[in-house]
């Protein structure tokens, strides 16, 4: 489950803050082609989009995905050309 505290950066906090709601991600659980967690009811989000996430509504917000990435935060979208996810265990 996706639980992010503490988020830091210039880009926008797009896990729980985007553009529609049904593409917060916070809470999630990780979603592959071979294990459905989304929430959409018509389509495995990973396999749609070629990505391993933490899909809610097959939200804009994705780093994961075949042939670069997008963050989208506010009224924007922007299309990734770094990225760097750290986790932390507790």
């Amino acid at each position: 489950m996706l639980l992010v505290t503490g988020y830091s950066g210039d880009a926008g906090n797009a896990i729980i803050f985007t553009m529609d709601p049904s593409w917060i991600v916070y809470g999630m659980q990780f979603t592959t082609h071979d294990s459905d967690n989304d929430d959409n009811l018509n389509y495995n989000c990973a396999s749609l989009l070629v990505s391993g996430w933490w899909f809610k509504e097959c939200s804009a917000s994705h780093l994961n995905t075949n042939g670069g990435a997008t963050w989208t935060t506010g009224n924007t979208f922007g299309d990734v050309q770094i990225s760097r996810m750290l986790v932390k265990v507790n």
